[in-house]
């Protein structure tokens, strides 16, 4: 793969690597990791990836380059919006008493897109489970990170009668609750978590 991207033809990508002012020879599994795919993933995350797609399609080199500025300008504001939140997110942890066995933080200003990468500043933060939950009218979805050895999404689903829906992993979830039941839901969560973690 790393190859390929070093020798690839393909005007969106040379234009993206110019966008992001990266020399395709030295690709690395840091150039793809940190600079490139956090560009692609960012018009999904604010808008829709189809502009991401577009990109790596287009065979127009004046599409490319237009397309690739304006991935290059919403992976910015998806890194201030990030770097906002999650000091949103800090605070309110902060702001309690104590610091509880499981993070929980929920807010309506919070973007859907954002909230999973929160939700792991929240991880490094403090090493705890976080669930980072963006509160809507009716309905909410959430984002869940864990830490080593607790598997987040079967504690989540220990609770499935609030949720939605909840999908993941043991050490990332997510999952969608009904607005009005999310203080049972996080009553419900502290309760079970009981004894599972220590400190």
């Amino acid at each position: 793969g790393l190859g390929a991207l070093r020798k690839t033809k393909r005007i969106g990508l040379l234009e993206l690597f110019k966008e992001a002012g990266i020399d395709k020879s030295n690709i690395g599994v840091y150039e793809i990791g940190h600079i490139i795919a956090p560009r692609l993933n960012a018009t999904g995350r604010l808008d829709y990836a189809m502009d991401s797609l577009r990109l790596l399609c287009t065979p127009n080199k004046q599409r490319a380059e237009i397309l690739a500025k304006e991935i290059g300008r919403t992976n910015r504001e998806r890194q201030l919006l990030t770097v906002n939140t999650a000091q949103h997110a800090i605070d309110s942890v902060k702001s309690k008493k104590e610091l509880k066995k499981l993070l929980f933080v929920v807010h309506e200003s919070y973007q859907q897109g954002v909230i999973g990468l929160v939700a792991g500043k929240l991880v490094e933060e403090f090493y705890r489970p976080a669930i980072v939950i963006s509160k809507g009218k009716k309905f909410s979805k959430a984002s869940a990170r864990s830490v080593k050895g607790f598997n987040v999404i079967e504690f989540i689903r220990t609770a499935s009668e609030f949720l939605v829906d909840a999908g993941g992993h043991p050490m990332a979830a997510g999952f969608t609750v009904e607005t009005a039941k999310i203080p049972m839901l996080e009553k419900a969560l502290r309760n079970k978590l009981g004894n599972l973690l220590d400190g």
